[in-house]
């Protein structure tokens, strides 16, 4: 705020310094030197700048406010916290101000006025056409961003600002934002644009990870405190909000029969924030995405006779528990193992719950259970760990836990 009034107002002299020397070089002022004349013109500049251009400027931010809000509910705040807002709105205070000021100081009491009085009048033209260029330049700049992916792009630049500075409440107004858009594209039929936004949540929450996140931990941790009401700490409050957006970006799309492509990509999108976090060794933030894993793959959805299930976190965890025993991130390894059962476990339960109307034709979970089996993983620990890691989603998913879990550790030793 304080940045914003400073260095508007020095440009509104530089504007105004400007446009005096101009016309001291050409020798030549368009005022006349009745002193009346020079009076009105200045109170019409002031008027000019403080009435139509206000009215102007909260036109542009009304229509840049309701066309965003297609993405996100937050566009308001995102509009008036971005770059140039506060410059605009001071310029706006400060050209008609400034005239009025200059017509208090010149002297206007003669028959007629000098002509450095009249350079003086003219030059306050100068910080009226700032005003313009700079509500010029900031509509240009919005209205660039309404499409979907420069939209997107706008937040993940404002929530990688916020990391930079260390500013909770900026990075958290973007990652909401950012999360919303995601949900709301899930919700339309522009596919395209939805893979695009889901690229900068991935891009994002791999750089955090392998950049910010270590740093802010380092020197600012104060970042990952809140009330609520009393004091407390979590260091990963950003990929928990992020990956709740992607899982129900996700829910969205299995609930209104959306394509897998767009199912798939969203959850792929997820591998690279997991494999920065377990070369980072940040086990925190592996849970979250364990979590989200887990939660988009107990999901299922109706049609009729037809049962849409969310297979690919089950195959991706599959594939992350090999991967994680190569290249010996056995912890992490463990994880992806538990979250794998009770996705198994999920899906076995529901095969066998199916009537004999109804068919499912996939045995992709048998598939990559028999691959863990010949890489050597123990399910009878992965069974335990999920029982116990997962207790939230075991009551939830199945009408009796224990027994289910009894069942999918039997079904995984007869393969």
């Amino acid at each position: 705020m304080i940045r914003a009034l400073t260095s508007s107002l020095l440009l509104v002299l530089a504007s105004f310094a400007l446009v005096v020397m101009v016309q001291n070089l050409l020798g030549w002022t368009f005022l006349s030197g009745d002193p009346e004349t020079v009076s009105t013109f200045l109170s019409s500049l002031a008027q000019f700048a403080a009435i139509p251009v206000t009215i102007a400027f909260g036109v542009v931010v009304v229509v840049i406010q309701q066309q965003a809000a297609t993405y996100t509910g937050r566009a308001g705040a995102l509009v008036v916290t971005s770059p140039g807002f506060m410059f605009v709105v001071a310029l706006l205070f400060e050209v008609p101000a400034f005239c009025i000021l200059l017509l208090g100081a010149l002297d206007l009491s003669g028959q007629s006025v000098g002509e450095s009085t009249k350079e003086w009048a003219v030059g306050a033209v100068g910080p009226v056409l700032l005003t313009f260029v700079a509500l010029g330049v900031f509509s240009s700049a919005w209205f660039r961003r309404l499409s979907p992916a420069e939209f997107c792009g706008f937040m993940a630049t404002r929530a990688v600002e916020g990391l930079k500075s260390g500013n909770r409440d900026a990075v958290s107004l973007a990652v909401r934002g950012l999360g919303e858009s995601l949900n709301n594209l899930a919700l339309s039929t522009d596919y395209t644009s939805l893979h695009l936004c889901m690229n900068f949540v991935t891009r994002f929450l791999k750089d955090y990870i392998l950049e910010q996140k270590p740093r802010l931990l380092r020197e600012n941790p104060g970042f990952f405190e809140y009330r609520f009401p009393e004091k407390r700490t979590d260091s990963a409050w950003v990929e928990r909000e992020a990956c709740t957006f992607v899982k129900d970006a996700t829910d969205a799309l299995l609930g209104k029969l959306g394509p897998a492509e767009s199912i798939y990509y969203l959850v792929d999108g997820l591998l690279p924030f997991g494999g920065a976090a377990m070369n980072a060794g940040d086990g925190e933030a592996l849970e979250v995405l364990a979590e989200a894993f887990v939660e988009m793959g107990t999901t299922e959805r109706t049609f009729g006779m037809s049962v849409n299930f969310n297979t690919r976190p089950l195959e991706r965890s599959a594939e992350g528990v090999i991967w994680a025993r190569q290249n010996g991130h056995h912890e992490a390894g463990d994880l992806l193992s538990a979250v794998f059962f009770v996705l198994f476990a999920y899906l076995d339960y529901h095969v066998r719950s199916m009537g004999p109307e109804r068919k499912f034709s996939s045995n992709l979970h048998e598939a990559k259970a028999k691959e863990l089996k010949d890489a050597g993983v123990d399910f009878a620990r992965a069974a335990k760990e999920s029982r116990e890691k997962f207790q939230g989603f075991w009551i939830i998913r199945f009408p009796d836990a224990d027994a289910e879990r009894e069942e999918a550790l039997k079904r995984l030793n007869r393969l």
